[in-house]
């Protein structure tokens, strides 16, 4: 876990900002701290513009975690199994089929590709 972070449950969370950081008004994410229940679920598309133009990466309190809006940032981490995962318990998709594509980083995701990769080819 990265120095200076807090976690929820087993999930790394936000950094622990210093005092002087709060004086100045750094090291918080106050757009994401801002984002409610309610706005996730009556004005979502609002809510990720703003947070896209000012907090591409944000901690939200109400998801109790990590939000990454900025295209070229996700695919960075999606494509850096060594640094991000998939792999977390509070995962409701893994806890209901099993591990899949979805729950597992790097090789273990794709054991078989050859299996599906006919279904995404040109007839």
């Amino acid at each position: 876990m990265p120095a200076g972070c807090a976690t929820v449950g087993s999930v790394p969370g936000p950094p622990e900002p210093r005092p002087a950081e709060l004086a100045a008004g750094r090291g918080t994410f106050p757009f994401g701290a801002a984002v409610t229940r309610a706005d996730l679920d009556t004005g979502l598309h609002p809510v990720l513009a703003r947070l896209r133009a000012a907090e591409p990466v944000s901690w939200l309190p109400v998801l109790g975690g990590w939000l990454v809006t900025s295209r070229e940032l996700a695919l960075r981490l999606l494509r850096d199994s060594a640094a991000f995962t998939v792999d977390d318990p509070r995962f409701s998709t893994a806890r209901v089929v099993g591990p899949s594509m979805l729950s597992l980083d790097g090789g273990r995701a794709w054991p078989a590709p050859g299996a599906i990769q006919p279904w995404f080819q040109p007839p």
